[in-house]
């Protein structure tokens, strides 16, 4: 008999091991090397804190690791048990508001509620926005000239910002860069020329910004169909204009010609592998009027081009070198609006200067001669000299 009771025992707990499957033999497994591991387990759950998160819970007795088992187990039934009451709650609000928003009523009362709930947000909310009204309101009375600065220096900031400091770091990346690249060549075949080339300092940049006196300089030229503008001014409203080439036919230019320009500022969050998520910025433009970006030649109202006073400019950048925007100077180049320009220019420069050459071999008086003669010192472009070749060619082709 009592062989019998043994063998059916022994095929209960076969049963009992079969119905536990492979997952509880993994437990098994598992439980058995940790208990065989355990004094190297330790260190690394001391060092997680998950031995010093325990103490605190009050969980660990010392010199009795039963009693501490014992506790930790009865926790985690505790911590599992509460899981369930609280699924069970968040599944039975969420029931009773599903149920309630099928109905007109239920939607009211919803609303109600959650304006009853965010009510001291709110509150909040709006009477800071009162203080700070009311402060800037007293802080206007008080000093008019610096809020209406703040508030001017606020205007455009983030489009001046990304203007003043877009790829400047790759910039001078690239410069190291090729430097290195130079010198790692230079080594191998001229040793003189790597010393002196190691000696001589990078000239990094530290803005898109150029000043006045280099952009006149640059802007002192005959417009020619295959320039690309690549200056932008923001004045003093912080309005931004596409300068163009133009020359300077007296001695202290007082203004500049350009295209008045509007960006749109917008911040995106881009990801990357390397950095994983992180703020990008872009602009948008669109010029003031409309501009025809074909090959045809179309006369058009250049009166709506902006001369901009030297003493309203701000500042200016140098957009050549920001990859986001190097589409502006290609696009505007190829605009009829821009060909037309050029046309124009260029015969107000050339035009005007031969027919000054007839006036100084025409004049009667030294005092006329003198006086041509000083104006046209002034048509010192210093691409005049190619541009010509080019326009009188047109002209002798249209001829």
């Amino acid at each position: 008999m009592n062989t019998l009771l043994h063998g059916a025992d022994i095929a209960l707990q076969y049963f009992r091991g079969k119905q536990t499957g492979l997952w509880g033999l993994f437990g098994i497994i598992i439980t058995i090397l940790m208990v065989r591991f355990w004094d190297y387990i330790v260190p690394v759950f001391e060092f997680m804190g998950v031995v010093s998160f325990l103490d605190s819970m009050g969980l660990i007795v010392e010199d009795s690791p039963a009693l501490t088992g014992y506790k930790i187990l009865l926790a985690f039934l505790f911590g599992y048990f509460l899981l369930i009451v609280g699924g069970l709650i968040l599944l039975a609000v969420y029931t009773i508001i599903i149920s309630l928003t099928q109905s007109e009523l239920g939607n009211k009362l919803l609303k109600a509620s959650m304006y009853l709930i965010f009510f001291p947000f709110v509150f909040m909310y709006h009477l800071y926005r009162g203080i700070e009204k009311w402060k800037n309101k007293n802080e206007k009375k008080r000093d008019p000239e610096g809020v209406a600065e703040k508030l001017r220096l606020e205007k455009n900031k983030d489009i001046i910002d990304h203007l003043k400091n877009a790829d400047v770091e790759n910039y001078n990346r690239s410069l190291i860069f090729n430097r290195e690249t130079e010198l790692d060549a230079l080594m191998k075949t001229n040793w003189d020329k790597y010393e002196e080339l190691n000696k001589t300092p990078l000239v990094f940049k530290e803005s898109n910004n150029v000043s006045i006196n280099v952009a006149i300089n640059r802007l002192n030229q005959i417009p020619t169909i295959g320039d690309e503008p690549c200056l932008i001014a923001t004045t003093y409203n912080r309005d931004f204009y596409l300068l163009l080439p133009r020359p300077q036919m007296n001695s202290e230019p007082k203004r500049l010609i350009g295209e008045k320009i509007i960006f749109t500022f917008k911040r995106e969050a881009k990801y990357l592998k390397q950095k994983g998520y992180f703020n990008d910025c872009s602009l948008s433009y669109e010029f003031e009027r409309n501009i025809g970006f074909n090959s045809s030649r179309v006369e058009d109202d250049f009166k709506e081009l902006s001369e901009i006073e030297l003493d309203n400019i701000e500042e200016i950048f140098d957009i050549k070198g920001i990859k986001t925007l190097k589409h502006i100077p290609t696009d505007y180049r190829k605009s009829r609006s821009y060909s037309t320009f050029v046309e124009n220019e260029q015969e107000r420069y050339f035009a005007k200067k031969e027919n000054l050459k007839d006036m100084i071999s025409n004049a009667k008086t030294k005092e006329d001669f003198n006086r041509f003669v000083n104006e046209i010192t002034q048509f010192n472009a210093w691409n005049e000299d190619v541009v010509y070749h080019i326009w009188a060619s047109n002209k002798n082709n249209v001829i």
